[in-house]
């Protein structure tokens, strides 16, 4: 039992180390603010990457490809702009974001060992600051007397007044 138990570790362990997967920082990108869409668990260095937008690894949805060791190393496709940018990592970032933005991302990794393609689907939200509906958390409010008196108001203190009796009333005791 107890080297069954050893065995079943060590195959999940082989399985969450060799995952390769993008992660979004932030997880909830907005509006004009930036995504880096960051690639992790690649077991050894990269012979070359493709990043690709849309429904397929076509070329017409190509972003850029990355080949270290050419000169340039990036050779940019049909849907690149000039808000991407990439590591050579294989993660790519993307400032400005606009909700045109949002779809399907696919990275191709390529390895010594691996050819894998990867994807992940961004969302643009839209940001509190860019609703027209939006109303800001603090405002500078002239205070209103109350309407109606409530079994609550002799808790409240009414004016400078209260304050000024209460202060007296300390100094009178002492």
């Amino acid at each position: 039992m107890r080297g069954s138990v050893i065995l079943v570790l060590l195959g999940l362990s082989m399985d969450v180390t060799g995952q390769i997967m993008i992660q979004l920082i932030p997880q909830n990108p907005v509006v004009k603010g930036s995504v880096t869409l960051n690639v992790t668990g690649i077991p050894e260095s990269l012979l070359r990457f493709s990043w690709f937008k849309g429904p397929t690894t076509s070329s017409q949805y190509q972003i850029l490809v990355y080949i270290p060791g050419i000169d340039p190393p990036t050779v940019p496709g049909p849907q690149n702009n000039p808000r991407i940018s990439f590591f050579s990592n294989g993660s790519l970032h993307i400032r400005d974001l606009q909700v045109t933005d949002q779809g399907n991302y696919t990275v191709n990794i390529q390895t010594q060992k691996i050819a894998k393609d990867v994807f992940v689907n961004l969302t643009v939200h839209e940001s509190p600051d860019n609703t027209q509906d939006h109303v800001p958390v603090y405002e500078n409010v002239l205070a209103e007397k109350p309407k109606e008196e409530s079994s609550y108001m002799g808790l409240q203190f009414r004016s400078e007044e209260t304050y000024t009796e209460l202060k007296t009333r300390n100094t009178e005791v002492k």
